[in-house]
């Protein structure tokens, strides 16, 4: 009996393990939910399994939806599972399916070969996982053909036994016309009339049966025109079927000659090899001749590495230029923010001035108007005040000159205020230019780096030339350096930057708190013995307020006044005062008790990146378990793929010996090798010779934790011409996360590996 497994969507099985293997060429079925029809591809295996058997069928549609359907119960002896395997045949010839055998009758290389281009079998493992999670909806599940038999067919209805597919589709009115069969079979679903007995209809939507059995099925009693209709239906079918099983012969048949003289021209192959092995020998004396050649190569070869000396000569004095000129850039950009600064101040006090003007000319006017009612007064009285009339004519005299004075001081305010504005304007424009040109220098920067970084790459990657080139490498140590300086100074002169804009904006929240402090001693009204005059204050009941005025970098309103207490002369417009153009990084304020970071990615790209509050570019460490079917030939040839070794943190040897290479990350990349938040990390990546084989792993180092990660691949080498191979695809997979590997030289290696944290060795300390 076959039940569907939800829980697979592979086959896990080694080679020697598979003892029977049928396929069947892709058939066009019809979903249940009655959304279109797809083609799916047959498997039927028999997989012995502990001490006995399990047979297995796996649909794989074009969709990529994978359905496995295992036998139920344990698994059978080797002897009893042939009539499981029938009864799988049986299931799939139902569907539609033609299964034929898969010759498994090759060397243990061949039948790998074969088997691995079945779709349904993967080694055990792997931890492949099927595409798309499938459900039931769409799975084919056999049913009982016999809810609707009538009695008289219950011998055919045990004979045919369970339907394969479950179409759910309504019976029509009336019979449709049967479907002419086609090289590879479609099933149909065929519904008959009430009168008409539903054996004809099953026996037209399931796939032709051979002849034998239907020579052993006793023949149904329908009408005699359905009878003969079906039996020349049935001719034909059994004719074409036939005809389809001859040309599969012949076509197998050719495939074994063309296999068979393959292998012929293997042997041939191996033959030559021999012969052209014993030339070799010969051609050793012609080695002396070619040293000439060799020489001059190694000239040439010497030639290109000093024009790259040449070249990176260029790009140093270039990067000190670069230095030098953001270092008069920074030393103008804060001689700017002085100017800015103390143009600020100025024209802080020439507003305390003006407003102190203002209140001036306004106790003048208001001593105007009280004299004026005292010399209306005095004329009255003239007779008995002409003394005072003379004091108050004297008096009236000077408070006119006092007031065209005041007026005279505030147009001089005025064009003053209008001067100090120009000149702020011209400040902020030049404040932009200085960013713009910040910008591009750091464009500049990042361009020269990328092209550092990829000439050191390709200095890493030139394994021949490795002994010539360490004193590039040495070189390269240095400006490394020299960038990691220049970097320090950058970073300094931003937190210099944010400094000086944090005392900014102290400065201008004590400027605010003075004008509340002013304008709180100026509310009150003076006590005139006439008719005071009455004030508004604008003055915030909180000083809470005023805090947030100063924090939005925005000056106070003047106190509002009546329009007929101030005269047209004292009303000067505000200005704003301008925000500051290079913001502090977010987050900065938040973070500056915490330490940085002792190492830091090579890429200026990615250092301007996290300054400036972003979150860190992080690598996720994807894996090709995701995918049934692979994605290339990284898993059929070489080491396969890289993949994160659960539990292991570290590697062990017997002595330091035993390492063959070790390789480190002249950088640290930010990458997520579990999925979840970015870490900093260093690359290493180690070979180690062992009792009978090799062992290669790539090992990642969180340098905030200590935390270590192991990669290894797929397929660890057995034999020292494989470990080139290996070592290739380890440095592959580290430069696809961003970190760039040097080899340590043998006279490091000791040291290195007594610093090394995924080592754990034996003679590590001495």
């Amino acid at each position: 009996m076959l039940a569907l497994d939800s829980s697979i969507g592979c086959i896990e099985a080694i080679g020697t393990d598979v003892l029977d293997l049928f396929s069947a060429a892709p058939v066009v079925l019809e979903r249940r939910t009655g959304k279109g029809r797809v083609a799916h591809e047959a498997y039927i295996c028999a997989v012995r399994r502990q001490a006995g058997v399990k047979v297995y069928v796996g649909l794989v549609a074009a969709d990529k939806k994978v359905f496995v359907y295992s036998s139920t119960g344990d698994p059978e002896p080797e002897n009893e599972y042939h009539r499981t395997l029938d009864e799988a045949l049986e299931f799939a010839k139902g569907l539609g399916f033609c299964p034929e055998r898969v010759n498994l009758n090759y060397s243990p290389a061949m039948r790998e070969v074969v088997l691995r281009n079945i779709k349904i079998l993967r080694p055990p493992g792997s931890k492949v996982q099927a595409l798309l999670r499938h459900g039931t909806a769409d799975a084919p599940t056999p049913r009982h053909a016999a809810k609707s038999t009538p009695a008289d067919t219950t011998g055919t209805d045990a004979e045919l036994g369970e339907l394969p597919l479950s179409f759910d589709d309504p019976a029509p009115d009336h019979e449709p016309p049967l479907v002419a069969p086609l090289p590879v079979p479609v099933p149909v679903p065929v519904a008959v009339a009430a009168p008409v007995s539903p054996e004809p209809a099953r026996l037209a939507s399931a796939p032709p049966p051979e002849p034998a059995r239907l020579a052993s099925t006793p023949p149904p009693e329908p009408a005699p025109e359905v009878a003969d209709t079906l039996e020349a239906e049935l001719a034909q079918v059994t004719d074409q079927h036939q005809e389809f099983r001859r040309q599969t012969a012949q076509e197998r048949a050719l495939l074994q000659e063309r296999l068979q003289r393959a292998e012929e021209e293997r042997d041939q192959g191996a033959r030559e090899l021999a012969q052209l092995k014993r030339q070799m020998s010969e051609t050793s004396r012609a080695a002396a001749k070619r040293s000439s050649n060799e020489q001059a190569e190694l000239r040439t070869q010497s030639e290109t590495l000093g024009k790259v000396a040449a070249q990176l000569a260029e790009l140093t004095s270039a990067h000190e230029a670069m230095g030098a000129r953001h270092t008069r850039l920074e030393a103008e950009f804060m001689e700017q923010s002085n100017r800015l600064v103390t143009a600020q101040q100025e024209l802080a006090k020439r507003r305390q001035e003006q407003e102190a003007l203002c209140r001036k000319l306004e106790e003048s006017e208001a001593s105007c108007r009280e004299q004026a009612g005292r010399l209306a007064v005095a004329e009255e009285e003239a007779t008995r005040q002409a003394r005072l009339q003379g004091k108050a004519a004297k008096d009236l005299h000077k408070l006119e000159k006092k007031r065209e004075k005041a007026t005279g001081e505030a147009q001089v305010l005025r064009a003053e205020v209008d001067r100090l504005t120009e000149a702020r304007d011209l400040a902020v424009a030049a404040h932009q230019e200085l960013l713009e040109e910040c910008d591009r220098l750091r464009q500049s920067l990042e361009t020269a780096q990328q092209h550092g970084a990829e000439q050191l790459a390709e200095t890493v990657r030139a394994g021949a030339l490795e002994k010539r080139v360490e004193k590039l490498l040495a070189e390269r140590q240095q400006q490394a350096t020299e960038l990691a300086n220049l970097e320090a100074a950058l970073d300094l002169a931003m937190s210099e930057r944010s400094h000086y804009e944090q005392e900014n904006r102290a400065l201008m929240r004590e400027l605010a708190a003075l004008n509340a402090q002013l304008l709180v001693t100026e509310s009150a009204p003076p006590a005139l013995p006439a008719a005071p005059v009455q004030q508004r204050s604008s003055l915030p009941a909180d000083p809470v307020e005023v805090s947030q005025e100063a924090r939005e970098e925005e000056l106070p309103q003047l106190d509002a006044w009546q329009e007929d207490e101030v005269p047209e002369a004292c009303q000067f417009p505000e200005f704003p005062t301008p925000s500051p153009a290079w913001e502090a990084p977010a987050g900065a304020e938040a973070h500056e008790d915490q330490a940085p970071l002792s190492h830091r990615h090579t890429s200026v790209a990615a250092d301007w990146y996290q300054w400036s509050g972003g979150g860190a570019p992080s690598v996720q460490l994807a894996s090709s378990d995701d995918d049934f079917f692979p994605a290339d030939d990284a898993a059929t040839d070489g080491c396969g793929l890289f993949l994160l070794a659960p539990g292991a943190d570290s590697l062990t040897c017997r002595s330091p010996e035993g390492v063959v290479q070790f390789h480190r990350s002249v950088n640290v990349a930010s990458l997520s090798p579990e999925g979840k938040a970015p870490v900093v990390c260093q690359g290493y990546i180690l070979a180690l010779a062992l009792e009978k084989r090799f062992q290669v792993a790539v090992a990642l180092h969180a340098t905030q934790g200590g935390r270590n990660w192991l990669y290894l691949p797929e397929r660890q080498p057995e034999r020292p011409e494989e470990l080139p191979q290996a070592l290739d695809a380890a440095l592959a997979f580290a430069e696809s996360v961003g970190l760039l590997m040097e080899q340590v030289p043998v006279q490091d290696r000791a040291a290195a590996l007594a610093r090394c944290p995924v080592l754990a060795c034996a003679g590590k300390g001495t």
